[in-house]
């Protein structure tokens, strides 16, 4: 008997165990937010819930690489595949639009494989991940914290910022987009841009210029 309740117990308290990651895109003083626009977008243009944006944290699978070559060509099955969210998709525009803050939970404890992962941020458009038309993915400068076998839950805190401090590390897919100044009192701050799935880059001038100098070159051989 005292055996079985002992087991029902550990069960029990075992079963409570879950790591909380709280994540937001405001600023260090509060003041201001790091926001995110939308793919094109410019000014105060920034994503909203009600414009089909929305945010995930998770782990990839796949390399760094790999997510950029499926990105460039439209591959979103293989992004999504490749992916393993912590928790559920959260709004990106619950303190004003663009800036957000959430905390997502999940069990991190052997043989989970989040413990001890590279936290990344997936922003996209769309119903799911795997049918979005825009998307912007950070690898950020955190890791998942792992659930101790007996003990209390773990929680931490990592940011969608400039890199320092639990920020970002490196932008996989998307890019910067125009400064904007809250008036909050921090000033003019970085923001964040998705990009369009599988849009082609434009070829640059100096690209332009090399193609058009290999085709006179061509030509005066032919002559």
């Amino acid at each position: 008997m005292k055996i079985l309740v002992f087991t029902l117990a550990f069960t029990c308290v075992s079963g409570l165990f879950g790591a909380t990651v709280s994540l937001t895109n405001l600023d260090a003083s509060n003041n201001g937010g790091y926001a995110i626009r939308g793919a094109g977008a410019a000014s105060a243009d920034f994503v909203t819930t009600a414009a089909g944006y929305k945010g995930v944290m998770g782990r990839f699978t796949i390399t760094d690489s790999a997510i950029t070559t499926a990105f460039s060509s439209g591959d979103m099955a293989a992004i999504n595949t490749g992916f393993s969210a912590f928790g559920s998709t959260f709004v990106i525009d619950n303190l004003v639009d663009g800036v957000f803050s959430t905390s997502q939970s999940a069990d991190t404890k052997a043989p989970s494989a989040f413990g001890s992962a590279t936290i990344y941020t997936v922003f996209f458009k769309g119903a799911s991940l795997a049918s979005a038309t825009e998307l912007l993915i950070a690898k950020l400068d955190a890791a998942f914290p792992t659930d101790p076998d007996i003990g209390g839950a773990l929680s931490s805190d990592v940011f969608f910022r400039p890199s320092g401090g639990s920020g970002i590390s490196s932008i996989v897919v998307g890019g910067n987009g125009s400064n904007f100044d809250f008036a909050g009192g921090s000033g003019s701050q970085i923001t964040y841009q998705l990009s369009l799935v599988g849009a082609v880059p434009e070829p640059s001038r100096a690209m332009l210029a090399g193609l058009g100098l290999m085709g006179l070159v061509i030509r005066r051989r032919r002559k």
